[in-house]
């Protein structure tokens, strides 16, 4: 629904569905096929005067079947080997994105999503018990950062980008614990919160068949 030219928002209810298959490794073994719903609302607006781009949404997913590809144990083989799992899960959140341009050389952009992904009914094969426990998609993550281009420089475009973007800690579950890939202790940290930053300078002909970077 458009309010003004600039600013609308908009509701769905959407569903999906993955086929399901065999584990090659493991005889007579199979996994049922997945759907998932998603219900999704938010708003979209671009103020054109002043080039400012906000869109926000809040949603939520529900799997059912969700297929995972984990590392198990065989019974009476001392091997472990990958198969396809099936659980049920749930997610919700928000998105935020914005991007502005205030001028011709210059833009602004930043990002974050808020998540909270569980599992359903779902005990891990010959593990524990994980039903209502934190999938291990972290909390919260996002991006900001910027670009800066001069033109009609040696029949080019030279340009700056800097970006940083944060994800957060691992959200730990009996499993991820027990097969030491997330762990919150004095001593040690596995999966916790990583930053990153990124760097792009270069030069571009106008005729796109050159150009020149360092990263």
């Amino acid at each position: 629904y458009h309010y003004t030219p600039d600013i609308m928002s908009y509701a769905s209810i959407t569903k999906g569905y993955q086929s399901g298959g065999f584990n090659s490794v493991l005889m007579g073994q199979q996994f049922q096929p997945e759907t998932v719903w998603n219900y999704e609302a938010g708003v979209k607006s671009y103020f054109k005067s002043i080039k400012l781009m906000v869109n926000a949404s809040v949603f939520h997913y529900k799997f059912t079947n969700m297929q995972s590809l984990m590392l198990v144990q065989p019974t009476g083989s001392p091997i472990p080997a990958y198969e396809v799992t099936n659980a049920d899960q749930s997610a919700s959140g928000l998105d935020l994105d914005v991007h502005w341009q205030p001028t011709r050389n210059l833009r602004l952009y930043a990002n974050a999503e808020y998540i909270d992904q569980k599992y359903g009914n779902y005990t891990v094969p010959n593990g524990p018990d994980l039903t209502g426990q934190a999938v291990g998609t972290p909390f919260w993550s996002g991006a900001a950062g910027f670009d800066y281009s001069w033109y009609d420089v040696l029949n080019g475009v030279v340009n700056l980008d800097v970006q940083h973007a944060y994800t957060g800690a691992t959200r730990c579950n009996d499993d991820s614990t027990a097969q030491l890939t997330c762990l919150s202790a004095p001593a040690v940290t596995i999966g916790g919160a990583q930053n990153r930053t990124d760097l792009h300078f270069g030069w571009q002909r106008d005729d796109r068949h050159w150009g020149l970077a360092l990263y």
